[in-house]
């Protein structure tokens, strides 16, 4: 009835796409800490089949040099030769999928419909998840060693880097992989401080016996 439409109704039903290329959702992000209203850009891109993903603080939107030099040092990680880099309509972003495709080639652009983020649904899942695991990281930085890390600190733009790494290798999807096994058939076994720690290490030929 025309009361339950308008009260339960929800969007028009957004049918899968079905193709043979893999795609990669990327999108933007705004993070804001507790004790600030200033928020900071970050730039975040997923590869549909694998789940694995980046995310990079960046100074404005605008600074699309930056954003492209990581989204194609990602395309190359996630080895993808060919495909389809996805995004919604703004302008600014079109343009740094676009630099990136012409730089790489074998890759095409194509924009989600206007008004849907169900379009776009791996890269918003994605920005919920790292959005948590920075939330993590600053809350440890605070209890271990007392430090606040609020937009425009230094630390910030490695914490969200590292989320984004510790997310490619350690969150378990659905089917009972993390993303970093899905892209190279096995697990991460490489060795791991605690963000921040400090840690002592010996420089060879740096000190010599007399």
């Amino acid at each position: 009835c025309p009361i339950c439409v308008k009260s339960k109704a929800k969007q028009n039903q957004h049918r899968q796409v079905r193709t043979r290329q893999p795609v990669i959702q990327c999108d933007f992000g705004f993070l804001r800490t507790e004790s600030s209203t200033a928020t900071t850009t970050v730039f975040a891109a997923v590869d549909i089949l694998t789940g694995l993903s980046m995310a990079v603080v960046l100074p404005s939107k605008g600074d699309t040099a930056y954003a492209v030099t990581e989204l194609k040092r990602f395309i190359l990680e996630a080895g993808r030769t060919h495909g389809i880099l996805q995004c919604d309509q703004e302008s600014s972003i079109q343009l740094i999928l676009k630099k990136a495709a012409a730089e790489l080639g074998h890759l095409s652009v194509r924009t989600s419909p206007a008004y849907s983020s169900s379009s776009q649904g791996s890269v918003e899942r994605l920005h919920q998840t790292l959005f948590a695991q920075v939330r993590a990281l600053r809350e440890q930085l605070k209890e271990r060693y007392g430090l606040e890390v609020n937009v425009g600190h230094p630390l910030l733009p490695w914490i969200v880097r590292h989320s984004s790494w510790l997310v490619n290798r350690y969150l378990v999807h659905d089917d009972g992989l993390t993303s970093y096994q899905k892209r190279w058939n096995r697990n991460y076994s490489g060795g791991l401080c605690e963000f921040g720690e400090t840690v002592l290490y010996h420089q060879p030929g740096r000190i010599q016996a007399k």
